[in-house]
């Protein structure tokens, strides 16, 4: 299929080739005072970002055909890409230098970009720091608890999941109450028929399981065989059997 390119694509479409190929394009505000962008209509300015759009995907290249580039750029006016060559917006793979671009320095928009990177870096970073200070926070806690089990080290698994739940202002209100209940439920602490006791795997698993701790279904009860409750609700002679809701 032969191909066009859009003029001077690579001196101004600038990122960073490491991070691959990013879900925008650049438009330079200079345009406004470019005349063969103000000499453009309203409809042929829409096809020609359009087209910009469509070359994105391509390091700057497109169809050497308008039906083609209509189809995929959804254009519903007929498209006249030869006008688009002849002003010098698209070429023939020919390097030319810049007749319409503006005239702003290359370098000046990739000091900025890199700003805007460092900044972003400078977020992640932070965000980093939150969570592992979370992290330590939550792992510490739990370890204060003699009934749970102990937890060794904080593995790339258990650091993905409580990152993932401290995006969860439930989790974030409720986690030590979550832990406090653990430890204090027989259920959870290996008093039932498997010996099975609460891991902070189980805390950290999904957004249901502390939702059901806060909410009792793993605190101590249990079933009143005689008809008279006593002062704290249960009958003064109790069956052996503890009923729980269960989700490992």
């Amino acid at each position: 299929m032969a191909e066009l390119k859009i003029h001077n694509w690579d001196k101004w479409q600038t990122y960073r080739k490491d991070r691959g190929q990013p879900p925008w394009i650049k438009v330079y505000r200079r345009l406004l005072r470019n005349m063969k962008w103000i000499k453009l209509t309203d409809a042929q300015r829409g096809q020609l970002v359009a087209i910009w759009l469509l070359a994105g995907d391509h390091d700057g290249v497109i169809p050497a055909s308008s039906e083609d580039i209509s189809k995929l750029c959804y254009l519903s006016d007929p498209l006249d890409l030869q006008f688009f060559i002849d002003q010098g917006f698209i070429e023939n793979g020919v390097k030319l230098a810049s007749t319409w671009r503006q005239h702003d320095a290359p370098e000046a928009e990739t000091e900025a970009e890199t700003e805007a990177e460092a900044e972003t870096d400078k977020s992640t970073n932070k965000a980093a720091e939150l969570n592992g200070q979370f992290a330590k926070q939550l792992l510490d806690y739990w370890n204060t608890k003699a009934r749970l089990p102990k937890v060794e080290r904080l593995t790339g698994k258990r650091r993905d999941a409580i990152k993932t739940r401290a995006k969860e202002s439930f989790f974030v209100d409720h986690w030590k109450e979550a832990i406090d209940r653990l430890d204090a439920s027989d259920f959870c602490t290996g008093k039932n028929e498997s010996g099975w006791k609460a891991t902070l795997e189980f805390l950290l698993k999904n957004d249901n399981n502390i939702t059901k701790i806060i909410e009792g279904n793993y605190d101590n009860r249990q079933r009143a065989i005689s008809g008279k409750p006593n002062d704290t609700g249960f009958a003064s002679q109790k069956s052996s059997r503890t009923d729980y809701e269960f989700d490992v």
